[in-house]
């Protein structure tokens, strides 16, 4: 049985959120742990490089997304727009 392949922009779409995704995921674990280290007064360089590392994750992950905004557009002549989830939880001051 072949299996079934996406072909033209949906494997793009579909190759872009998957990374997308993948990068959402990695920005909240970054962020947890940040938070974590944060609570356990870790070394402020450790919690200033996880704070630096999610947030650019979480760049990546609306850059990947947002291209797969243009290419779904392109694609079917529509301006669509997936409702995603980017968004990296607030950074918590050091009181």
């Amino acid at each position: 049985m072949e299996p079934n392949r996406m072909t033209g922009p949906l494997i793009s779409i579909d190759l872009l959120l998957a990374g997308s995704d993948a990068f959402k995921h990695l920005a909240d674990e970054l962020a947890a742990a940040q938070a974590r280290w944060q609570a356990a007064d870790a070394d402020p360089a450790t919690i200033e490089w996880a704070g630096r590392l999610a947030a650019h994750a979480g760049w990546w992950c609306g850059r990947l997304e947002g291209e797969a905004d243009v290419v779904f557009a392109s694609a079917d002549e529509v301006s669509g727009r997936r409702d995603g989830g980017c968004q990296r939880r607030p950074r918590r001051r050091r009181s």
